[in-house]
């Protein structure tokens, strides 16, 4: 698993909550650039480039969902915010 530090992890569950950058800023009482250079870092550590890629990783990570994003992302299968709002939908709406 990759290694986030706390505060990256709260900044990718909170992408993974939904949450715009701005929200995020005020979420955590950080500035939108400090949120901007934790996602830069999230995006190097996990191997993703967009919010949207963020958050499926998170959650997959998180919650155990064995999602492979390496093989849709060879197969051309583009993670869209459809495809996150899914998956959040399954993993809050679980009764675990």
């Amino acid at each position: 698993m990759t290694e986030l530090t706390k505060r990256e992890n709260q900044v990718a569950g909170l992408t993974a909550c939904g949450l715009a950058k701005k929200e995020i800023a005020c979420e955590l009482s950080i500035s939108y650039g400090t949120v901007s250079i934790l996602l830069d870092r999230c995006y190097r550590k996990t191997g993703t480039s967009k919010l949207n890629e963020l958050a499926g990783w998170w959650l997959n990570e998180h919650f155990s969902l064995g999602i492979d994003f390496e093989e849709l992302k060879k197969r051309g299968t583009p993670i869209t915010s459809k495809m996150i709002r899914g998956i959040r939908t399954f993993v809050f709406d679980r009764r675990w």
